[in-house]
Order: C-alpha cells, then sequence, then structure tokens
C-alpha cells in the first residue's frame, strides 16, 4: 500500500486547473501492480517532505514562544514522570521522526514491501483480487483526478434525524445520530434532495479537536493532514506489508497503529474516526469513503455519525453488556492495536490525552442515544460460537435478531436485500445461501450440518447485487475516466457458476455519479409479493427447493415479543432456548439497512465450515459498519441512494470492467 499512498500524495500535488477528461483514476493492487521505479520514491518523498518540514518549523516556532514564555512566567517546569518499565513493556515504536529519519524509513519499507510483493506473486500464482479487497482488490489508494477540490454548498433540507446547530457557530451536533451521502462535485445540489456531509463539516474548527482516531484503507497523507491542528495528538490506523501489529511514529503528533494480518495476507479496509473535542464531546463518524481526495469529490459515498457527550457526573454507569456499541467499539479498537497505540501517545509527549484507556470509553461517554448497531469483521480464523458469534456476517445474524427482525423460513415472508458495493469478488450459490441465513437472522447451525452436496442444490435467495454497467460508467461525469475505483474481473464474471443473474445497474439518485458507497438494503416481504424471476432465473427453476437453516430458528419477525439469540457463553453451540432473552418490539420495522466498509464478498463478511456444534469461520478483511432498522416507508426513502427497484442486467448488459478498458491498461 505504500506505493499507493506515494501516488496519492504525488498526483494530489499536481495542476489542480486539469481538464476532466485528463488520466483517468486508477487503482492499484499491492499483489497486481508492477513494480514502480525508484525514482517515483525518490519523488514522493520528496513531495511529502514538504509536509514535515512545515510542520517542524512550526512546531520549533512554537516551541521557541512557549519556551520564552516559560521562562519569563515560569521559574518551575514540572516535568511528566517516567512510567515504569513494566508499562512499557509491548511498546515497540519507533523514534519520533524527523525529516531524514522518517524518508528514510520510508525508503526501507518501500524496498521491503517490493521484495514482499515479488515473493507473494512468486508464491501465489493467478492469485488476484477477485477475492476483492481482501486478497487486497479494492483500491489501495485512488489516484486523485487533478482538478481542485469543490465543497458542496450545506444543504437546505432536513436531515433524516434531528440535527442541533449551535448558537455559537455554524457547527451542527447530532446527539441522536444521522446517516447521509458525502456531498459529491457532480451532484451538487443533488437529484433526489438528501442534505450531504462534507469532510470540513464532519472534523468541524480544528481548533477545538483534543484528540483524534483514524482508520482508512487508502490515505493521502497530506491532504488528511491539512484537515488537524499540527499539534493535535492523532493514532491513524493502516496496515503493513508484512501484516505484523505494530505501533510508529509516523508524522509530528501522529502515531501510526497496524493489525496483525496472518501472512500479510487481506487488508484493514476499516473506515473510521473518532474525534474528541476539547468541550468533552465525542464524535463518532463511520463513511465509505477513505481518507483520499477522490472519495469526497468524484465519486458518491455514504456515512452514519453521531455526537456523544460526557456523561454526567451523577449519572452512573450502565451495566456492562457485551453486545452493546461501546463494548464492540472497544474490542474492534483492541484488534487493531489502539491499545498500545494508547500508552505510547500517552508515555511519549501526551500525558493528558482524552482517552487514557479504551475502557474510558464506557465509563466517561453517555451512549443511551446510540440506536445503531456495531457490526465489525475482525481478520483471521474464529472457532467456536461465542468467537463466531461476535464478528463477520453471524454478528449481522445476531444484530438481525436482536432487532426482532429475524425471519422464520416458513413463516410466509422473505427478506428480499439489494446489496450496494463497488467491488465484486468470486462468490458461489453456497456462500450467497450461507450469508442471506445471517440477513433473516437465521443460525448457520443446521445449515452446517447439510452434505456440500445438499448446499450445492440450495437455489438462489432473493438477493440483488447492485453494480453498474458499462453503459452506466460511460454516461457519468467522468464516463470511463472515473471507473478506476469500480472492481469486476472478466474471470469474476464469467466463472462457472457465478451467479450473473443477481446483478442488477447501479445508478445514483444523486447525479452522475459513481457509487463507492456500500450499503445492503433488506426489505422483509410477503412471498407472493418477490418476484418469481428472482429466483427463476438464478436458478433455471421457479421452484423454490428446500430453504436453508429452515429448523434452527423459532423466532417470527414483526411480532411483538420476539427471542433473541443466545451469545453462547457457557455453550458450545447457538440455538433458540426457551431461556434466550426476550425483546420487546415498541415499533415492529419493515427492514434494516447496513451502511459501513463491506463489499458483499467472502473476504469482507467470512465463511463458515466446520459443523453445527463447533463452526469455524475465516475471516480476510477487518471491515467496520452499522446496521439500524428501517421502520417505514418514510425511513425508506431516506436511505434510498441508488435508482430503486434496479434495473436487472439485459441480454446486452456488461458489468464495468476496468482491466478492459484501454485508459487502464498501463
Amino acid at each position: 500500500m505504500d506505493d499507493d499512498l506515494e501516488r496519492a500524495i504525488a498526483l494530489s500535488l499536481q495542476d489542480s486547473q486539469a481538464r476532466p477528461r485528463s488520466p483517468p483514476i486508477v487503482i492499484d493492487d499491492d499483489d497486481e501492480d508492477d513494480d514502480e521505479p525508484e525514482d517515483d520514491e525518490t519523488k514522493f518523498q520528496n513531495e511529502l517532505q514538504r509536509a514535515i518540514e512545515a510542520s517542524k518549523a512550526d512546531s520549533a516556532e512554537r516551541k521557541a514562544d512557549s519556551n520564552a514564555a516559560s521562562v519569563s512566567q515560569t521559574p518551575h517546569v514540572s516535568r511528566t514522570p517516567e512510567p515504569p518499565a513494566a508499562a512499557m513493556n509491548d511498546l515497540q515504536i519507533a523514534p519520533a521522526p524527523g525529516a531524514s529519519g522518517f524518508l528514510s524509513e520510508r525508503a526501507k519499507l518501500e524496498k521491503e514491501r517490493l521484495e514482499r510483493q515479488r515473493k507473494r506473486r512468486r508464491e501465489q500464482g493467478q492469485q488476484s483480487e477477485e477475492e476483492e479487497e481482501g486478497n487486497t482488490s479494492e483500491p489501495s489508494a485512488k489516484r486523485p483526478r487533478p482538478t481542485p477540490p469543490v465543497q458542496a454548498p450545506p444543504a437546505a433540507s432536513s436531515d433524516v434525524s434531528r440535527a442541533v446547530r449551535s448558537t455559537s457557530s455554524s457547527e451542527e451536533y447530532f446527539w441522536e445520530g444521522a446517516y447521509r451521502p458525502i456531498a459529491t462535485k457532480h451532484a451538487v445540489p443533488r437529484k433526489d434532495g438528501k442534505p450531504t456531509f462534507k469532510l470540513s463539516q464532519i472534523i468541524g474548527d480544528k481548533s477545538t479537536l483534543a484528540f483524534a482516531i483514524l482508520s482508512s484503507y487508502a490515505l493521502d497523507a497530506e491532504w488528511t493532514y491539512s484537515f488537524f491542528d499540527r499539534d493535535t495528538p492523532v493514532i491513524i490506523v493502516q496496515q503493513t506489508k508484512d501484516g505484523d501489529a505494530t505501533i510508529r511514529n509516523w508524522l509530528p503528533n501522529w502515531i501510526r497503529a497496524t493489525p496483525f494480518l496472518r501472512n500479510g495476507y487481506g487488508c484493514m479496509h476499516m473506515k473510521f474516526m473518532l474525534l474528541f473535542y476539547k468541550t468533552g464531546r465525542l464524535r463518532v463518524y463511520i463513511p465509505t469513503a477513505n481518507l483520499v481526495p477522490y472519495d469526497y469529490r468524484d465519486v458518491e459515498n455514504f456515512a452514519w455519525l453521531q455526537d456523544i457527550p460526557r456523561r454526567p457526573a451523577n449519572k452512573p454507569e450502565p451495566k456492562k453488556n457485551p453486545e452493546d456499541f461501546p463494548s464492540m467499539l472497544q474490542r474492534v479498537l483492541e484488534a487493531l492495536n489502539i491499545k498500545a497505540a494508547l500508552q505510547a501517545m500517552i508515555v511519549q509527549d501526551h500525558p493528558n490525552l482524552a482517552l487514557q484507556s479504551l475502557a474510558d470509553l464506557r465509563r466517561l461517554w453517555d451512549w443511551s442515544q446510540v440506536k445503531v448497531h456495531l457490526v465489525a469483521s475482525l481478520a483471521g480464523k474464529h472457532e467456536g460460537w461465542p468467537a463466531v458469534l461476535q464478528t463477520g456476517h453471524p454478528r449481522l445474524m445476531k444484530v438481525v435478531r436482536n432487532m426482532g427482525l429475524a425471519v422464520e423460513a416458513r413463516d410466509g415472508r422473505e427478506v428480499e436485500v439489494e446489496c450496494q458495493g463497488s467491488s465484486i469478488g468470486r462468490c458461489t450459490s453456497v456462500w450467497i445461501n450461507e450469508m442471506h441465513l445471517s440477513m433473516r437472522g437465521q443460525s448457520a447451525q443446521a445449515w452446517l450440518d447439510m452434505s456440500k452436496k445438499r448446499r450445492e442444490a440450495v437455489l438462489l435467495p432473493p438477493v440483488k447485487i447492485v453494480f453498474p454497467t458499462r453503459a452506466t460508467v460511460d454516461a457519468t461525469a467522468w464516463g470511463v475516466n472515473g471507473g478506476g475505483t469500480i472492481f469486476c474481473r472478466r474471470a469474476t464474471w464469467e466463472a462457472k457458476n457465478f451467479p450473473r443473474s443477481l446483478f442488477f445497474d447501479s445508478r445514483s439518485t444523486g447525479g452522475p455519479v459513481l457509487m463507492h458507497t456500500k450499503m445492503m438494503l433488506a426489505l422483509i416481504k410477503d412471498k407472493k409479493t418477490i418476484a418469481s424471476s428472482s429466483r427463476s432465473k438464478a436458478s433455471g427453476s421457479k421452484s423454490t427447493a428446500s430453504k436453508p437453516g429452515a429448523s434452527s430458528s423459532k423466532v417470527k419477525a414483526g411480532s411483538r415479543r420476539v427471542k433473541a439469540a443466545s451469545s453462547s457463553s457457557g455453550s458450545s453451540t447457538q440455538d433458540d432456548s426457551d431461556s434466550d432473552p426476550e425483546i420487546e418490539l415498541v415499533h415492529p420495522a419493515i427492514g434494516w439497512v447496513y451502511v459501513g466498509s463491506h463489499n458483499f464478498t467472502q473476504s469482507a463478511w467470512g465463511t463458515l465450515s466446520g459443523s453445527g456444534f463447533n463452526p469455524v469461520l475465516n475471516i480476510t478483511n477487518y471491515e467496520l459498519g452499522v446496521v439500524f432498522p428501517i421502520k417505514d416507508e418514510a425511513a425508506l426513502r431516506g436511505v434510498e441512494v441508488w435508482e430503486r427497484p434496479p434495473r436487472r442486467y439485459g441480454k446486452e448488459d456488461d458489468p464495468w470492467i476496468q482491466e478492459e478498458c484501454p485508459l487502464f491498461q498501463n
């Protein structure tokens, strides 16, 4: 990914007045890229050095001013006591970077990365990005088009949830949460009238920030750095060349944390921000966009955010719930190696950091108004129901059940799901049915005990994969030049048994832009209202055949009182016993929405194996998103950002395949 970062930074500094039909936006994959010339690395270092030297000069000036003030006003300067040796045992962190040391380290990392790339390509042969971002098929970085960033004007329409505007500034606070598309250059204002977010609006006045934790798959370092004061401590989560869990001083007052990836395989694909303000407010922001200008300017993305107030001193801390938002968030941050990064940040230069430990997230902030559910994929092998239910698509299944929206296979209803994404990976009918079980809130226990032959015979479920055709890409404002962030390979598309019948065209309701949005829209419908063609065309038969997991649940969605899935604590299997906790439904919903970093791929959501007694879940990527119910048609309209119902691919339609476009063949 380092060479992608190189190109993102170098190209972002090019002439910003170039015309739209200039060189196309290109996505590169570490496992697929040709080796970059060494002079490009030198060019990257020179460009990055500008930001570092400017920061050093500014910091030196501030330090000089501070020292002068200290000498004249404070004769005794206290120093932070050294931490005990035990506190530093697990901290392996490089020295703070001066310009030369930082750039030398970058050169060393680039050399090692290229060598690892060659080795992996020799070992893996034909292995490529068909596994999507997890094999790393989604963009390691997006090459920003050399046009000036365009900020969308504030939308006049109201948000889907109440926003409070500060009386002292134009900043909005979202105490009850909000979800919106991200402003896009060629959809201002949006045709559908929906309000939008801008990154400058998300972060707000940078002088009010006390601390930030960021995560992004692709990153334009200089561009991102410009949104923060140089004195603001920041932890940035990315991935390393070899998959080791590390922490490293990266930029002045910035520490880079990297999570563990087995054999360096897969990717850290999470996108989020935790913004801690000097007033005590915490803003949680989970978008589908990477921290590159292109994602906030030229393609459409979507985001959820919520402001979390500090817990009043007289308000007791709630009883710990391992499935609530702060618990799940803490688990995610631990997996990303944030705990060690926090310790390093505090020990080095920031003893009064706004967040002193991950446990403080629950203790110091009031999460009572957060109504969405956090769903994460944590890369690795997870064995046994207690571990399996915490991550990947089984976690989605648990959330659907906890919302009271599980659907029994034989209760006359079905869950129809539209999956909008930017990358298509290899998948089979077996995996799609496995995934659909979780979308229906059904345990895979019975499914895992079915023979492979029986699972392969199950017909495709009512799933619509929303992905642009070549004609749709041509018709957007950027045309094929903008198609470098959308992935499908010819070998994937033409593979035997690939579910081509499930594909529907992706057209934004905002304007002539391509969508990088990753969203699943699930609606509970009577089976009679679902077009039979969804299955008959996918399977060659009008028969519904047997449904996977038909005997594994007692839950009826939409009922006043439903059973929640067992947390599996103290049990070897996940089941629906009469002792399960009950969920009281005040307002039965018509479906649910997922939005986040997950594409509809095996690498993102994981694949199950093993048995119903002892399941095994393998996940390639780190992913993060939120799930919330759709209560009625008005709420549904609030999240509809592509034309619905989507148009099924016709005989003349082909998906957008970047590798077949001459602009991307070099």
